[in-house]
């Protein structure tokens, strides 16, 4: 298993309250869900910064669970195509 960055957009998100019940040692605790269509990525920029590009959001399908995604990014339209903004850290990175 390797580590990788994947972009996509979120259509919508589930919330699932999951009730407690003692005679089973469950706990209450909500569990979120993304509904997310994939970006299928164009072409990239490596320097000065990482800069993905892509032209539309044409992608497969599918839920994640909402502690596997590490942040929410950007997008801007520039010349025909979107590019992804990552503003989490300092100097706006962007990533890929």
């Amino acid at each position: 298993m390797e580590l990788r960055d994947f972009f996509g957009r979120v259509l919508q998100f589930f919330v699932l309250d999951v009730p407690s019940i003692p005679n089973h040692s469950i706990t209450a605790t909500r569990i979120i869900y993304a509904v997310i269509r994939q970006l299928k990525i164009t072409r990239i920029i490596e320097r000065p910064l990482r800069i993905c590009y892509f032209k539309d959001d044409s992608g497969p399908i599918e839920m994640v669970d909402l502690d596997q995604i590490q942040c929410l990014v950007g997008r801007i339209y520039d010349r025909h195509e979107w590019a992804v903004v990552d503003r989490n850290a300092s100097l706006a990175p962007v990533h890929i």
